[in-house]
């Protein structure tokens, strides 16, 4: 007889004897597999009684003071010492450690139970229906092994409008797409592009998610960034200490200079052409069978949802008050202010602009007509440019923003 089973048979006796707690055992788990080295082996363990609630973090510190044990035919042969946790899953733990005696054979199956105390027996009370007598052991049916389930979160959706949090301005969602851009009936225009027909991802372009500012920066919002930064008021305020009567909501026209300012204390970024144009008229899964659309509400052009020369008033309006939603809910992109982009003007790529001396590293292009344009020059792909006589002094064109998606 080993020793072990020799002191635990002395301890039982002892038990028995001095009417103190007999040990018994409650089955926890059982082992999934031996390894290759001695004594080594894989257990299962059953999240179930004091385990259901004991954190994995906490879980070596409980078997250091409650230790397992493996048993064969009822009885006890060894003890369990953890190594490591392998799985963490809400029904069990799969754990790996050492048998306390390697010599002895182990195979799969056989459980794994941790050590519970009894009370003494005590004889029934006269009197009292029933009586207190040593309850049963505390073995609990094992369900078979099921391997974890790999779940995978879903992705988070973007919401359709945000809040920027530096200058409190809405912003709309454009999602990721192949752009649209361009024309291909007029090969003489600057916005002649030869794969416009190409529905070849390989001839268009992909553009990231982003989001983009709903309305042009305002003059009261672009008094605030003065206010933030310590810029100095436009001159024109300057000689009035203040925004000129009427002005606070309409489109602000700055210099590119001015844009690149702005957006740098924003935190955002100003869109190049390409992502102007798909947000205005959307991307390569919004387009229908018919010609993509040429206004940013559609195809035929309708004078009371824009502010060109043919609207009627021939001046700027409050950004709010344009009626003329792009795909994404964005305003004020046909007619009334012009907009700056990133983008430097210049041919597309397969074309030339042979008889523009304006094109190359000069001036940036300029997208969405205005208020003093005809509707031609309202049309989502039409372009001009500005920055003459420089970039610094050239108050051409309003300004909206994007943030882009991570």
């Amino acid at each position: 007889m080993k020793p072990y089973r020799f002191a635990a048979i002395l301890l039982s006796v002892a038990f028995y004897g001095s009417g103190a707690r007999e040990a018994v055992f409650a089955r926890v788990g059982r082992i999934v597999a031996t390894q290759a080295r001695a004594g080594e082996v894989q257990v299962l363990l059953q999240r179930q009684g004091a385990l259901r609630r004991l954190p994995p973090v906490r879980l070596a510190d409980f078997l250091a003071r409650r230790p397992l044990f493996v048993l064969d035919g009822g009885g006890s042969i060894g003890s369990f010492k953890l190594a490591a946790i392998l799985e963490t899953h809400p029904d069990h733990f799969l754990l790996v450690g050492t048998f306390s005696d390697p010599a002895l054979p182990l195979r799969a199956g056989m459980v794994v139970a941790l050590e519970q105390a009894l009370p003494a027996y005590r004889p029934p009370v006269p009197g009292r229906p029933g009586g207190s007598g040593p309850p049963a052991p505390l073995e609990q049916a094992l369900p078979a092994y099921r391997p974890p389930v790999r779940y995978q979160l879903p992705e988070r959706q973007p919401l359709p409008s945000i809040i920027h949090e530096k200058d409190g301005k809405e912003m709309r969602f454009v999602a990721a797409d192949y752009a649209i851009y361009g024309q291909d009936h007029d090969p003489i225009g600057n916005n002649y592009q030869p794969h416009f027909a190409s529905r070849s991802t390989e001839k268009l372009i992909r553009v990231d998610a982003f989001y983009m500012d709903r309305y042009e920066v305002t003059g009261q919002e672009f008094l605030a960034f003065c206010l933030a930064t310590g810029r100095p008021l436009p001159v024109e305020w300057r000689k009035a200490a203040r925004i000129p009567s009427g002005q606070a909501d309409l489109p602000f026209l700055m210099t590119y200079r001015e844009a690149e300012e702005y957006a740098a204390w924003s935190g955002k970024l100003i869109p190049d052409e390409v992502q102007w144009e798909m947000a205005a008229r959307g991307g390569l899964s919004l387009q229908t069978d018919e010609m993509p659309r040429i206004y940013p509400y559609g195809n035929t052009f309708q004078p009371e949802l824009c502010n060109t020369a043919e609207s009627g008033p021939g001046q700027l309006r409050p950004v709010q008050s344009q009626n003329d939603a792009s795909p994404y809910g964005i305003l004020g992109m046909c007619g009334n202010a012009p907009e700056w982009t990133s983008s430097w003007y210049g041919p597309y790529p397969g074309h030339r602009l042979s008889a523009d001396l304006m094109a190359g590293r000069q001036v940036k292009v300029i997208r969405g007509g205005s208020y003093y344009q005809n509707r031609h020059a309202a049309r989502v792909d039409a372009r001009a440019y500005g920055g003459i006589p420089d970039l610094v002094n050239d108050r051409r064109a309003a300004l909206r923003l994007i943030v882009k998606v991570r």
